[in-house]
């Protein structure tokens, strides 16, 4: 089976990601032992993937190109039913990629009929709106992260890394490799330093230091 998009859950005890050892892409849950292994979705028609665990670890999203998905989480997995998140507009569907530190936010990309879209947009869980934040990113270019801050947003773009602040839009380049891309960027809880992959025809994982 095909497992991918690992996740570890706030509290650091279980890990969920996405797998086709059923025979479709579904959610799935097991503890950091490697052990109490539990589906976590049962779909039909479209799969979901790339699951997310909110700060609190209250909730899970995931996502396909034609919607976001949030479920509760109770004291044990499975989870119950999921809230389907609204599109930006007619056909033009959002795909959330993370979660602010302060649970207020989510950034992602936009689908068009299913095909990806340049930009980043971020999504207020407390008004329901979406908004765009930036012209750079895409899907396939490494995702984003949030600072600790839950107002600047890290987003892989083009091979380098750059920080937009929420509320201004400011755009501000903080790393560009030489010879290699970044992607793929998670900070820490303390956001002192950055993680990313190096996109090499073998790839690494890297740490910046933030000044």
């Amino acid at each position: 089976p095909k497992d991918r998009g690992p996740k570890w859950s706030p509290d650091g005890k279980r890990i969920v990601y996405y797998s086709d050892r059923n025979g479709r892409y579904e959610i799935w849950s097991i503890d950091a032992q490697g052990s109490n292994l539990q589906q976590i979705t049962k779909t039909t028609g479209d799969t979901v993937n790339y699951p997310l665990w909110s700060p609190n670890g209250g909730r899970l999203l995931a996502s396909n190109p034609k919607n976001t998905y949030v479920f509760n989480v109770g004291s044990a997995l499975p989870t119950g039913v999921a809230e389907t998140l609204p599109s930006i507009e007619a056909g033009l569907s959002f795909a959330a990629w993370s979660w602010s530190p302060d649970g207020n936010w989510l950034a992602g990309f936009a689908w068009r009929d299913e095909e990806p879209t340049r930009g980043t947009w971020i999504y207020s869980l407390e008004e329901k709106k979406y908004s765009k934040l930036s012209d750079v990113g895409a899907p396939f270019e490494g995702g984003s992260a949030w600072m600790p801050d839950s107002r600047t947003l890290l987003i892989s773009e083009r091979g380098r890394l750059v920080a937009v602040d929420r509320v201004t839009g400011q755009l501000k380049e903080v790393f560009r490799p030489a010879g290699y891309g970044a992607r793929n960027a998670s900070v820490t809880a303390d956001g002192k330093a950055i993680f990313f992959n190096a996109r090499r025809v073998e790839a690494d994982i890297w740490m910046a230091t933030i000044d």
